[in-house]
């Protein structure tokens, strides 16, 4: 580490630290919002403060965040805070303005006590209270030894029934605070309740689009299969007279039902020849001593003609 002076203002480079170096980008991440971080960043500018040393701890704060000492004492004072409170401390309903107030040196540990202990309960103190309340105990507090308390005007001593009357519009004031957030919860919970009914309706719907659909097709399903037995039933009637027809057939002729088919074959064959044949010859030129079709298909199979 350089250390230069000039003017009684010490000035200095710090050292190629790895370790201060991720403490500042941790306190530059965390932000101010939550007692938690508060309490981080007090506990990294304590170690900070450590690295680089008590006389270069403040213009190393002012260059690498733009704070002043005092500003830096806030946090550590509550970093050295939440090591003597609950373990549930970074988690109390307080402001954050709050906690500064109760770390702070000139607060009795009596009001610091209170409004933890509050806070713990479930209540949700505001910042004014919580200044009435360290304000209120300095002035019962003793003063230090060799030390005069600035005089105050004398305040009239609060009656029994005062003090019973403040102590209810504290509560008024908190149930009011429970109240308001119970009536918004419940109306984010009817907001969510009428979504869901629309959502339901719309299934709903949905369903029965559906189940129309489904009925829709089952009837045409059953049309087809009623179709589906028609044909059936004709094509065993159509069998059954083919059949038949065929029996007929065989009983007529005298043959089997082989040669039966065999002849009808041959008559239909026979018949296209033929017609084919006088579409040659043309129509009447048969008489003109072109031999017939028949007398030739009979000196093929080796027989005469008449």
């Amino acid at each position: 580490m350089t250390t230069v002076i000039a003017n009684n203002i010490v000035t200095f480079s710090p050292p190629a630290s790895t370790t201060l170096a991720e403490h500042v980008t941790a306190i530059h991440a965390l932000g101010k919002q939550t007692i938690a971080n508060v309490i981080e960043i007090g506990n990294r500018l304590t170690e900070c403060k450590r690295i680089v040393g008590h006389r270069n701890f403040g213009n190393w704060l002012d260059r690498e965040f733009g704070w002043s000492e005092r500003t830096a004492q806030n946090f550590m004072r509550v970093f050295e805070l939440s090591k003597i409170k609950p373990a549930n401390f970074a988690d109390l309903d307080l402001p954050v303005s709050a906690i500064y107030l109760l770390a702070a040196p000139s607060t009795p540990k009596k009001a610091s006590d209170e409004v933890i202990k509050r806070a713990e309960a479930g209540e949700n103190v505001p910042f004014a209270e919580v200044k009435q309340t360290i304000e209120d105990a300095k002035e019962l507090a003793p003063a230090p030894k060799g030390r005069k308390r600035p005089s105050r005007k004398a305040k009239p001593s609060p009656s029994p029934q005062s003090r019973q009357n403040a102590t209810v519009s504290k509560k008024l004031a908190t149930y009011k605070r429970r109240i308001a957030d119970l009536e918004a919860e419940r109306k984010r919970l009817q907001q969510s309740v009428r979504k869901a009914e629309l959502e339901r309706a719309s299934l709903c719907r949905k369903i029965d689009d559906l189940t129309t659909l489904n009925k829709a097709l089952e009837t045409e399903n059953a049309k087809l299969k009623t179709e589906n037995d028609k044909l059936k039933d004709e094509n065993s009637k159509l069998k059954s007279v083919a059949k038949s027809a065929t029996e007929i057939a065989v009983k007529v002729t005298g043959g089997t039902v082989k040669e039966v088919a065999s002849k009808e074959a041959a008559s239909v064959s026979n018949k296209f020849v033929h017609q084919q044949w006088n579409h040659v010859v043309g129509k009447g030129e048969a008489d003109d001593g072109l031999p017939d079709l028949p007398d030739i298909l009979r000196r093929d199979k080796g027989g005469t003609a008449s």
